[in-house]
């Protein structure tokens, strides 16, 4: 009986420093330990994208854990999934963060990466990121989306090894986050656009262009943007039924603190109207912004303008082809026609 109660005694022991040795080489390398947390969050900055357009991000890493973390190494990838044939998405821009150096993945055109020598408990690095979308992409499962997976991933590397098969590189992930590509259209655009950059022109009967202004108040890194031609009921009896639906989220922001445009700071956009889109008995007055008749420009150059918006200069008719040209200024979106 002595025999068998030591063998018991033998074998629990050793039970209990085998698990003991299971918690220390998971503690070691997973990044479980509540010490040491990094927390990685992908957030996209435009919910869809036409192909060929630009997709955006922001990338924060924080250290949520208790201790200081040295050697931070963040990466953002992105992945085109449910495409018929091989495609990527390529690096476009980013912004900088204080605390990390950040940029172009020299591995892959497809990712972006963040440096930092340290981050203290509670301290953060937020970047802003676009990539480029490949073009003409088709859905290898027609039922669904081809999209834009963006995934993020943090290391820390200790200054010292640990075990054998063991470097002491904990290791963190975002959740992956999907951003449908939306298939080429005549009568519509969608893309993010930094200052100096434009909508590809569209139309079918109303051709349009967006260009936003060279630089964005606010600090913005860019906007999401979106144009639209439309048929609505028209401003008058003898008014065109074609429209421009502009979507720039970010212009209805409060325009003293984030609305990246202003009354000097004007996004602009110019209307073609074809001939076969205007009425028998059309006469051309103007420009009008959600129903309401555009004032010129001219008359207020520092704003504020009727519903944020104005007409630059008169409309001008082609004596050939007789379509309609006109220019407007804003800083607010909405619905732009003729009347």
């Amino acid at each position: 009986m002595r025999g068998v109660k030591a063998l018991r005694r033998v074998g629990l022991g050793a039970v209990v420093a085998a698990a003991a040795l299971v918690v220390l080489t998971i503690g070691a390398g997973a990044g479980s330990a509540a010490a040491t947390a990094l927390t990685v969050t992908v957030t996209p900055l435009i919910d869809s994208v036409s192909s060929g357009g630009t997709v955006a991000y922001e990338l924060d890493v924080l250290n949520s854990g208790t201790s200081n973390v040295s050697h931070v190494s963040a990466k953002l990838s992105t992945s085109i999934a449910n495409a018929a044939a091989p495609a990527q998405a390529t690096f476009d821009a980013s912004t900088s963060a204080a605390n990390a150096t950040c940029g172009a993945d020299p591995t892959s055109v497809s990712s972006f990466v963040c440096t930092a020598s340290q981050l203290a408990s509670g301290d953060r690095f937020t970047v802003k990121v676009s990539f480029k979308t490949p073009t003409g992409t088709t859905p290898a499962v027609v039922t669904s989306p081809v999209t834009v997976v963006a995934s993020a991933t943090a290391t820390v590397s200790a200054q010292t090894n640990g075990s054998p098969d063991n470097n002491g590189t904990s290791f963190w992930s975002s959740d992956p986050k999907s951003t449908p590509l939306l298939a080429a259209s005549p009568s519509s655009v969608k893309s993010y656009l930094r200052g100096g950059q434009s909508l590809p022109a569209i139309g079918v009967l109303l051709h349009t262009t967006l260009a936003l202004p060279p630089s964005l108040l606010h600090g913005a890194f860019g906007a999401a943007a979106e144009a639209n031609e439309i048929v609505d009921t028209p401003t008058c009896t003898d008014c065109p039924a074609r429209f421009l639906q502009l979507s720039i989220p970010a212009s209805l922001l409060d325009l003293a603190t984030a609305n990246p445009f202003s009354a000097t700071n004007p996004f602009r956009s110019t209307l073609t109207l074809d001939s076969a889109g205007q009425p028998k008995r059309y006469k051309p007055q103007g420009l009008t912004h959600d129903g309401v008749q555009l004032q010129l420009c001219s008359a207020f150059p520092t704003g504020p303008w009727t519903t944020g918006m104005c007409q630059d200069g008169p409309l001008v008719k082609d004596k050939k082809t007789g379509a309609i040209t006109g220019v407007v200024q804003g800083y607010v979106n909405g619905q732009i026609g003729f009347w």
